[in-house]
């Protein structure tokens, strides 16, 4: 692929990027308990703590 034709189709990609809206509305609107609770029971964090845990068991020993 050439240059040019990358440049455009990057170009058409970030002219419909979108803002990120990460923890919208998840558990109580805001503040300490709301801070602490969300990497307990965020579900989003639980997925990526299960996936380091999988991760560090398939590399073996060493890893852990």
């Amino acid at each position: 692929m050439s240059l040019s034709k990358t440049l455009v189709i990057a170009a058409m990609l970030l002219g419909v990027a979108t803002t990120a809206v990460a923890h919208e509305g998840a558990g109580v609107g805001g503040g300490l308990v709301s801070g602490f609770l969300h990497p307990i029971l965020g579900w989003d964090h639980v997925v990526a703590m299960v996936a380091v845990g999988l991760w560090g068991a398939f590399l073996s020993t060493p890893a852990v």
